[in-house]
């Protein structure tokens, strides 16, 4: 029922995603749902946009997001994983609260909003 009322809604779209470039499918989605750990999910979370992990193979046991988030961000029930995207949807779910920024820092260990600063240093290191 939950699959049948997202995929009526004409705000939903299904992409192969190695034809797609993941900063623009980030650009122009609400949620990201991935099979299995992969880059566009997982860059939607280091920007604090909802990334979603459906994984079949339950091959991620030693992934750094994987047992902490099951059922959280990373599902194999199809069922959990609709109702998490209608929570969302409906605004009862905030993208933000559903990862730490410590366990972002495995992805991305620039998450400190200094990145302006290091690039400044890096022109000036060139320019000298």
């Amino acid at each position: 029922q939950q699959w049948k009322e997202i995929m009526n809604r004409d705000n939903i779209y299904l992409l192969k995603t190695e034809e797609w470039d993941p900063l623009k499918v980030i650009a122009i989605s609400d949620v990201n749902v991935t099979l299995d750990l992969s880059s566009p999910s997982t860059i939607a979370l280091v920007c604090g946009r909802l990334g979603l992990f459906y994984n079949t193979m339950e091959g991620y046991v030693h992934h750094p997001l994987y047992p902490k988030y099951r059922d959280i961000l990373i599902f194999n029930d199809i069922e959990k994983l609709l109702d998490r995207i209608s929570q969302y949807i409906s605004n009862g779910v905030k993208a933000n609260n559903l990862i730490d920024d410590k366990d972002l820092e495995c992805f991305d260990t620039y998450r400190d909003d200094k990145g302006l600063e290091r690039f400044r240093r890096v022109v000036l290191s060139y320019s000298n």
